[in-house]
C-alpha cells in the first residue's frame, strides 16, 4: 500500500479529490490532507509519503515551493500538480522540479485514475529493482517473490545477520515465522523484516 498526501486550500476540491482516490481499487492510502504547503511539509517531515497531490496556488507556501522542499526529504516522491491555472510558466517550473504529471481543475475521475495507475507502475518497478541489492545474500527463490513495501524503502534500516551453527538444537527457533515474531516483538514499535 502506498501513501498519498493531498494538499489543497479549497475544501470542496479537496473532498472531491479524496473521494475520487478512495473510489478506486488502487493500492493507495490517503495518509493525510493539508490546506497549505507549510502544513503538508510539516506532515512529511514526520511521516513517509510516496505520492503528493498538490495545488499550485495556496496560502503560506505555494505548491512549487512545497515540491522543491519535499523533494529534499523524499527524492523519489511522485508529485501530481493540480491547478485551475492553465499557465505554461507553472508547467515549465513543474517540469524542472520533476513533477510526475499536471492535472487541471476540475479533476476528472478517469484522468486521475490514469495518472495514479502510471505512478503505481513506476513505484512497483522501483521496488522490484531494489531487491537486486540482496542478490548475493538472499535465497534466490525468496528474492524473486520478495515485495518490499514503501515503509522498507522510506525508513532508515539497521541490518543484523543471524547465522545458525551446524548442530544447533531447536530447529523450529530458526524458522522465518518464529524469528519474525520474536524480532518484531523485540524491536517494537519499529518495523522488522526477516529475509532468509
Amino acid at each position: 500500500m502506498y501513501t498519498a498526501l493531498i494538499t489543497e486550500d479549497s475544501k470542496p476540491i479537496l473532498r472531491n479529490i479524496k473521494a475520487l482516490l478512495q473510489s478506486t481499487d488502487l493500492p493507495i492510502s490517503i495518509a493525510a490532507t493539508a490546506s497549505n504547503g507549510e502544513e503538508a511539509l510539516e506532515y512529511m517531515r514526520q511521516h513517509p509519503v510516496d505520492i503528493l497531490l498538490t495545488d499550485i496556488r495556496m496560502p503560506k507556501m505555494d505548491g512549487l515551493a512545497l515540491i522543491e522542499q519535499a523533494k529534499h526529504i523524499y527524492p523519489q516522491l511522485k508529485v501530481v500538480l493540480i491547478s485551475g491555472y492553465n499557465d505554461f510558466e507553472y508547467t515549465r517550473k513543474a517540469l524542472n522540479l520533476q513533477v510526475f504529471d499536471y492535472l487541471l481543475k476540475p479533476v476528472e475521475r478517469h484522468q486521475l485514475l490514469e495518472v495514479m495507475e502510471r505512478i503505481i507502475v513506476q513505484l512497483n518497478e522501483g521496488q522490484v529493482s531494489d531487491t537486486e541489492i540482496f542478490k548475493e545474500i538472499l535465497d534466490p527463490h525468496f528474492r524473486l517473490e520478495l515485495k518490499l513495501g514503501p515503509d522498507f524503502h522510506n525508513l532508515a534500516k539497521i541490518p543484523f545477520i543471524l547465522c545458525k551453527q551446524p548442530f544447533t538444537p531447536g530447529l523450529v527457533k530458526w524458522e522465518r515465522e518464529f524469528l519474525q515474531a520474536r524480532l518484531s516483538e523485540a524491536f517494537a514499535p519499529y518495523d522488522c523484516w526477516v529475509l532468509p
